[in-house]
C-alpha cells in the first residue's frame, strides 16, 4: 500500500448517524435475543442441575425417553431412557433435578400414572415419610406396578356383563310381546277391570250398592269423626301414661336417693337384734342362778329355827275330801304340811 492511500484512509469521515443508529439496533437485538434464549433455557430447565435414578417396573406401560417425572404434580425431571433387563423387566432411568433431590427418599415410590384412561402416561413419584433416607445419586427408587387397561377391562368381566345384558333384555322383549296379546294377561285384567267398574257404577253387588245409597257418605263421615274422637282420646291418653311415667321416675329417683339411708337402718336393726339374740342366753342364765339362790337363801330361812316358828302355816289345799298321808296327832287330825321348797314338797313340823 503506498503512502498515498494510507493518508486516505488515516483522514476517513466518521461514521454517520444512519450508521450509529443501525449498529445501535443490531446490538440490542443480539441482548433481546439473548435474553430470550436465558429466559426460555431457565423455563425449561435447560441451565438446572439434575441427578440420575433409576426405577424397575414389570412393563414399560407406553412409557418413553422424554416422558416427564412429576411430584405432587409438578415436573421435576424426565424419563431419559427405558431398557429392558435380562430377567425381563423394564428399568427407566430418571433425571430429577437437584432441587427436589433431597425429597426423593428410600421409602418414596415411583408409579406410572396417567390423567385419563387414553392420556399421556408420566411417573409420578410419591413422597415417603419423614422416617426416610435420600437416595444417593444413581440409586434404585422403589416402583409399585400400575393397572393397565387391559388388567381394568379383565376386572370389569365384561363379556359377562354383555351376557347378563343380552339376557334381560330377552326377558324385556318376551314381557312385551306378552303384554302386546290381545288374550294375554294384561289385557284380560283390563277387561275385567271395564266390566266391574260398570258394575259398580251401576250400582250391582255390595260395593255398587253401598256407593249408590244416600246415606253412604253421612255414615262414611260420620265413622271418620268417630275415628278423630278416639284418636283425640288416645293422644290424651298417651299423654296421660307419659306423665304418669314422668311421675313413676321421679318417684324412683327419689326411692333411690332413699334406699341407701333405709338399707342402712335396716343393717343397724338387724346387727342390734343379732347382738340381743346372742347375750340373751346369758341373761336368761344369770336370772335362773339368781332365783336359785333366792330359794337356798329361803329355805335356809325356814330351817332356822327362830324363824320357823313364826311363819305362818300354808293354807290346806282346795277340792281333797280325804285327808293327806301324814304324822297323826292326839286328835286324829292330820297336820298341815308347810312348803319347804320351791320345787313343792311338804315336810311336818
Amino acid at each position: 500500500m503506498s503512502a498515498e492511500s494510507s493518508k486516505l484512509i488515516m483522514t476517513r469521515a466518521p461514521y454517520t448517524f444512519m450508521e450509529k443508529l443501525t449498529g445501535l439496533l443490531l446490538v440490542a437485538l443480539f441482548l433481546l435475543v439473548m435474553g430470550a434464549a436465558a429466559i426460555v433455557g431457565a423455563g425449561r430447565g435447560l441451565f438446572r442441575g439434575y441427578t440420575n435414578y433409576f426405577a424397575v417396573f414389570s412393563q414399560g406401560y407406553g412409557i418413553a425417553a422424554g416422558v416427564d417425572v412429576r411430584y405432587f404434580g409438578i415436573d421435576i425431571g424426565t424419563v431419559t431412557a427405558v431398557e429392558l433387563m435380562d430377567n425381563n423387566k423394564i428399568r427407566m432411568r430418571l433425571r430429577i433435578a437437584d432441587d427436589f433431590a433431597d425429597r426423593v427418599l428410600g421409602d418414596c415410590l415411583a408409579v406410572v400414572k396417567s390423567p385419563t384412561i387414553i392420556g399421556a402416561e408420566f411417573i409420578e413419584i410419591q413422597p415417603g415419610t419423614e422416617y426416610g433416607r435420600p437416595i444417593p445419586a444413581g440409586g434404585q427408587i422403589p416402583a409399585q406396578d400400575t393397572a393397565t387397561l387391559e388388567d381394568m377391562l379383565a376386572a370389569l368381566e365384561i363379556p359377562k356383563k354383555i351376557t347378563q345384558a343380552n339376557r334381560l333384555l330377552d326377558d324385556f322383549i318376551a314381557i312385551a310381546d306378552r303384554l302386546q296379546d290381545n288374550e294375554g294377561p294384561l289385557f284380560a285384567t283390563l277387561e275385567n277391570f271395564r266390566v266391574v267398574s260398570t258394575r259398580v257404577a251401576e250400582g250391582e253387588g255390595s260395593l255398587g250398592a253401598l256407593l249408590s245409597r244416600p246415606d253412604t257418605h253421612d255414615e262414611l263421615f260420620a265413622a271418620i269423626k268417630e275415628i278423630r274422637t278416639a284418636s283425640v282420646s288416645i293422644r290424651d291418653a298417651s299423654q296421660s301414661v307419659r306423665d304418669a311415667a314422668a311421675s313413676i321416675r321421679v318417684a324412683a329417683a327419689a326411692l333411690e336417693k332413699d334406699i341407701p339411708g333405709i338399707t342402712g337402718e335396716t343393717d343397724r336393726i338387724l346387727r342390734e337384734i343379732e347382738q340381743g339374740t346372742r347375750s340373751f342366753p346369758e341373761v336368761a342364765r344369770g336370772a335362773r342362778e339368781g332365783l336359785r339362790d333366792v330359794h337356798q337363801v329361803l329355805d335356809s330361812a325356814k330351817r332356822n329355827f327362830l324363824i320357823r316358828g313364826n311363819l305362818t302355816p300354808d293354807p290346806p289345799p282346795q277340792g281333797v275330801d280325804r285327808p293327806l298321808r301324814g304324822r297323826w296327832d292326839g286328835r286324829n287330825e292330820p297336820r298341815p304340811a308347810r312348803s319347804q321348797a320351791a320345787g313343792g314338797s311338804c315336810r311336818a313340823p
